[in-house]
Order: structure tokens, then C-alpha cells, then sequence
């Protein structure tokens, strides 16, 4: 099911899980979510899927946030803080699985703006 937005608020809020911008899931689970449960998807490795349920796969806030970092380590943009791409991984606890998905999306993302 979609998020729900409440518009109310400054920040995006869903009226049915409570969730917020910066800390939402890819699905809304359909009930309210505890405090402790929001805290673990802000943290990053737990989201809802629709089809799945409660998996620990990053959140679509969480990979935006390691795909801008894998894109401006690769292109030395702004201050990197980044030595390596290992680090990168290693900082958000992605598995190489993972980094590797978030990385071929962002290179495929880079093709098509080249094209």
C-alpha cells in the first residue's frame, strides 16, 4: 500500500504508519509503527515491501543516501569523506551484494543522462 501524506505538517508524514520524510519505508505497512521500529528504518538496514513484509534491506532514503556517496567518490564532487568505495560499504554495512545493486543503478542512471 502508498503512503498516506498528511499534509499538515511541515514535514511529509503518513497518516496511516506514522512515518516521516527522511525515515520511510518503500511500502506502508498499513499500521502504525512503534517508536523503536522507526528508529531501525531511520537507521537504515529495515524497510516494508508490499510483497516481502519486513526485511532487512536498506530503505529507499538509506540508498539514496549511499548512491549520492558512491557518485561524488566517483567523481571527487565536493569534499569526499569517502578513501574508498570499500569504505563506503563498510560505513553503511551494505553487503557487496547490495553496494553492487545500488552502484549498477547509479552507473545505468549515468549512462542514460550521457545518451
Amino acid at each position: 500500500m502508498e503512503h498516506v501524506w498528511d499534509e499538515d505538517h511541515e514535514l511529509s508524514v503518513c497518516k496511516v504508519c506514522g512515518l516521516f520524510e527522511g525515515g520511510l519505508t518503500t511500502d506502508c505497512s498499513g499500521l502504525n509503527v512503534s517508536f523503536d521500529t522507526s528508529e531501525e528504518i531511520y537507521r537504515g538496514k529495515l524497510d516494508y515491501r508490499e510483497n516481502e513484509g519486513w526485511v532487512n534491506k536498506f530503505s529507499p532514503m538509506m540508498q539514496s543516501v549511499i548512491y549520492r556517496s558512491i557518485f561524488d567518490f566517483l567523481h571527487s564532487r565536493r569534499e569526499n569523506k569517502f578513501s574508498s568505495e570499500a569504505e563506503i560499504q563498510l560505513r553503511f554495512g551494505a553487503t557487496s551484494e547490495e553496494y553492487n545493486e545500488i552502484k549498477s543503478k547509479l552507473l545505468k542512471d549515468m549512462y542514460k543522462k550521457e545518451n
